[in-house]
């Protein structure tokens, strides 16, 4: 996967967990992952066993999806089935983790509010990675992680006010 197409969906999506995973390379960013992982689940711990030895939750899921299945046929809804097979594509091909994201995500938890950049980098350090600030901190702005800015630049010491004439 593309770094643009990864950090589309690590900003897409809504929980920080969500968005570790795709950084990681766990997930592939689809609607359905949470669908197609349980459905591979489902299918590797039935597989093999008579109908009467499968469990209850994994009989449950199977009976689920097909009505869910159902309710699109009879409803026309054939995108649904578009939407899924373009989901599938995407899976055909293992994404790649980015550790270096993945560091900088778990630096800033919790992510609802601003952190300070000097911890956000002692944090990546711990990790393994010794990355500039300013690499840390546009990271940080294309993931959209909130980082406390400085309260302005700090006073120069000796000089005095040009207006005033005093040098």
């Amino acid at each position: 996967m593309k770094h643009r197409e990864q950090v589309k969906q690590i900003r897409a999506a809504k929980k920080w967990y969500h968005k570790m995973m795709i950084a990681e390379g766990q997930v592939h960013g689809t609607d359905y992952d949470g669908l197609f992982r349980e459905a591979i689940a489902a299918v590797n711990l039935s597989e093999g066993l008579p109908p009467e030895e499968v469990d209850k939750h994994t009989k449950d899921f199977f009976a689920a999806i097909g009505e869910d299945f159902a309710r699109a046929f009879r409803g026309r809804n054939s995108s649904l089935f578009r939407r899924i097979a373009d989901a599938l594509d995407v899976w055909k091909v293992r994404p790649e983790p980015d550790p270096l994201r993945a560091a900088v995500l778990w630096a800033c938890i919790p992510p609802d509010r601003p952190h300070a950049i000097q911890d956000v980098i002692a944090k990546v350090r711990v990790k393994g990675f010794q990355n500039s600030e300013r690499q840390i901190r546009s990271l940080c702005k294309e993931l959209g992680l909130q980082i406390k800015s400085p309260m302005g630049a700090p006073k120069k010491v000796g000089q005095k006010n040009a207006k005033e004439g005093e040098l």
